[in-house]
């Protein structure tokens, strides 16, 4: 995991959401859950791009080893965990020296 405090913040939210079962995500309702989230957490004008929380997804998938998948329902394309029991959190914060 990043020693990027902010990164890891994020990636808890993203996790967050994902591990929840009662609620679809779609990348815009994602991206407006994290923004809200960051604001309340360090201020107003804190948020991030569409491609900021695309990156995010790739990292957590390819250096966490996420279990993120994209499916589609009806005609909107939603994220979620294909294991409901992973969680990032359990995943320590390597650190550098």
């Amino acid at each position: 995991m990043p020693v990027n405090k902010a990164a890891r913040f994020r990636f808890e939210i993203i996790d967050e959401c994902l591990r929840s079962s009662s609620r679809k995500w779609s990348k815009a309702e994602l991206l407006k859950y994290v923004n809200r989230r960051l604001e309340l957490h360090f201020g107003e004008g804190t948020n991030i791009s569409a491609s900021q929380l695309r990156y995010d997804i790739e990292h957590m998938q390819t250096e966490c080893s996420a279990p993120i998948e994209m499916y589609k329902d009806g005609k909107s394309f939603y994220y979620r965990y294909e294991d409901p029991q992973f969680s990032i959190k359990s995943i320590p914060i390597a650190e550098k020296i």
